[in-house]
């Protein structure tokens, strides 16, 4: 465990690159007190289905605190995603 308090929230990617290299997610839970994976991070996850890569790991790591909702997007985060989607 981390001598400090230490939260991270993370994305898809660096949960599939350590289940794949390592087999486990266990390396975040060793070097955070917290690992937040936001709703659309866990559904992309998932999205492939019970036999998909990695989903078994994912869901076996209980200690993970995976949202429960959609993150909400402030009118000026919405207008940011839309630009960046379409200049």
């Amino acid at each position: 465990m981390p001598e400090s308090e230490q939260t991270i929230v993370t994305n898809t990617t660096p949960l599939i690159a350590l289940t794949a290299a390592t087999g486990s997610l266990d390396a975040l839970r060793f070097l955070y007190t917290r690992v937040v994976v936001p709703f659309e991070v866990a559904q992309e996850i998932q999205a492939g289905g019970h036999d998909a890569f990695g989903v078994d790991v994912f869901k076996s790591a209980s200690w993970l605190e995976i949202g429960r909702a959609p993150v909400a997007l402030t009118p000026y985060l919405k207008m940011l995603w839309t630009l960046a989607r379409h200049p």
